[in-house]
Parts: C-alpha cells; structure tokens; sequence
C-alpha cells in the first residue's frame, strides 16, 4: 500500500477565484471597492507528517481588475495579485484516494498605480502596493496516482481585510493541483 506519510512533496496548481466588494465610509465620503474575478496560478511544496495530517505552503500570482468608486469619483486599475499561504491538511483515509479539508494563514498583496489616471477629485494615496493578512479553508479530494504522482481538487475560501477597507473580502474558488512526493 503507498503511504504520504513522512513524504515531501512538491506541486503546481491553478485557482479561480470570484471577486468580492467592500463598502465604507471615510470622513463622510462613501468608497466602494470591488476587486474582480480573476485566474492565478502558483507553486507550492508541503510535507506529509503521517497519512491523515500534511504541512503545505504555497504561492501563487495573477491579475484581476480593481475597481474604486465614491461619490465624486470612479477609478480602474489592472492589477497583479499574488499571495503566500500556509496550511494544514487533514486527510480521512490513508489510502491513495482521500477527502481532506484544509485550513491556514497567509497575506495577499495587490500592486496597484493609480498615479496614472487622470481623476477631479482624488481622496486616494497613490501607492505601489499593499499587503494585507489572510486567512483560509476548503475541501476536496486527493489521488496519489502512482507512488510519486498526485492530483488534488480542492474548493476554497480565502478571507482578507484588504489595505485601506474596513470590510472583510471572501475569495471562493477551484483549485487543481499537480504534484510529485519524494
């Protein structure tokens, strides 16, 4: 029988994830911003403790549309995204093909230029980018096809209190993640 545990193991994946908005007010003025839904891609490498528990971190990196709107003013900026995320695994099942759900921290910055839009009245500092704490959890299945080759499917939530919002924004998506243990 193959077994995970006191394996590394190193992966690619790719995630799509939906966007989210957040409102507030700041010295009466009303800000909306929307981020939008976008596509990333990343790498990660994890280590396997035994069979049902796993140490993952991973980056990934992307591009999405960030939108801020208030009462007097509308800006859009293209906008790379990229994040690091560091979580644990729970698998059910020793075997090679298992449910599991997952769990962890991270931080996810956006690099943003605002500079070069030409805007009447800015309330905006424009800056290069800024990096905000996150957090996360998901389910989904794992195959290890053979002895060295797995697969994972994995749905997940990512929460963040972007710089600069009050609101906490939620990022839900699939992920597909291709791997070799060692």
């Amino acid at each position: 029988m193959r077994t995970r545990a006191g394996r590394w193991e190193i992966f690619l994946f790719g995630q799509e994830m939906d966007g989210d908005e957040a409102h507030e007010t700041i010295n009466g003025a009303k800000f909306d911003t929307t981020v939008d839904d976008f596509t990333a891609v990343g790498l990660g490498a994890g280590y396997n403790v035994n069979d049902y528990f796993g140490i993952r971190l991973d980056a990934f990196g992307g591009s999405t549309d960030v939108k801020i709107e208030t009462d007097l003013d509308f800006l859009e900026e293209d906008t790379d995204i990229s994040g690091i995320n560091l979580n644990f695994d729970v698998h059910f099942f020793p075997g090679p093909f298992t449910p599991f759900v997952t769990a962890g921290i991270g931080v996810i910055t956006l690099y943003e230029d605002f500079d070069d839009h030409h805007h009447h009245h800015s309330y905006y500092d424009d800056y290069d980018y800024s990096t905000s704490f996150s957090y996360n959890a998901g389910v989904g299945v794992r195959w290890d096809i053979r002895n060295h080759f797995f697969l994972k499917a994995l749905y997940r939530s990512t929460w963040s209190e972007l710089e600069d919002t009050d609101e906490t924004l939620q990022f839900d998506g699939f992920s597909m993640f291709a791997g070799y243990l060692f």
